[in-house]
């Protein structure tokens, strides 16, 4: 377990013991590198742990910070830096590098929240309960497109289409 990087045909772990043992029994799952280069791990037990260049923890976002739940499964950074986390209980907002803010179903948003893309302006998040969409000046409610019903695995976008992964691949024409 740790994170690990490609180097000359070659996998070097890049951690520091002192940080292995803080992300031991983190169950990372995946990581993103932010606009301003720094990394967020999301994980199913620790939130989300922002890593420096220099892969030195500077932040940490769980449930004692304020997020609706540590089990974290996906992330988006939207254009004003702010970090969109996909949660077991719904969608936490943190206002990068500080605030935290949380949608769940008394927002509009029902379920264990599985996915999030952001796209041309619009936050798109799949759950067990289906597919919702946050809208830019409507930052406060969630609509859900009712077309996509039951379980949102995943959700991508092209130049063209958006594409859901719900059962059956779906695209969706914009």
């Amino acid at each position: 377990a740790g994170i690990f990087k490609w180097d000359n045909g070659n996998f070097a772990q890049c951690l520091y013991s002192s940080q292995k043992d803080f992300l031991i029994g983190a169950m990372i799952i995946g990581a993103k590198r932010l606009d301003d280069g720094n990394i967020a791990l999301y994980t199913l037990k620790k939130g989300v742990i922002v890593l420096d260049t220099t892969l030195n923890v500077i932040a940490k976002y769980s449930s004692t910070q304020g997020l609706l739940s540590d089990e974290v499964h996906d992330l988006a950074q939207d254009n004003y830096g702010n970090l969109w986390l996909a949660t077991q209980k719904g969608v936490s907002r943190v206002q990068y590098p500080s605030a935290i803010s949380y949608f769940n179903e008394k927002s509009g948003l029902p379920g264990n929240v599985l996915c999030i893309k952001k796209h041309e302006e619009k936050l798109y998040v799949g759950s067990t309960d289906g597919l919702f969409v946050l809208e830019k000046g409507k930052e406060d409610f969630f609509y859900n497109l009712p077309e996509i019903k039951g379980k949102v695995w995943a959700v991508d976008c092209d130049e063209k289409s958006l594409w859901v992964a719900y059962g059956r691949l779906s695209r969706q024409k914009r």
